[in-house]
């Protein structure tokens, strides 16, 4: 998956559930906080599906 469809879709989510999304620090990774809950999501333009699914999972789950 696109790192950049990964994040339009949190967004969505985000903005459905009516919490803030945002990036919050980059290093080797970057932290993004889907309202409290922080999600590290790889700096690579291409995230594996597995990893995807995964942070799309977890954040579901707010």
């Amino acid at each position: 998956m696109k790192k950049r469809d990964l994040i339009r879709t949190l967004a969505k989510m985000a903005s459905g559930k009516g919490v803030r999304f945002g990036l919050e620090r980059q290093g080797k990774h970057e932290v993004w906080y889907f309202g409290t809950l922080p999600l590290v999501i790889p700096r690579h333009t291409e995230i594996s599906e597995p990893t995807a699914k995964e942070i799309i999972r977890r954040a579901e789950g707010t």
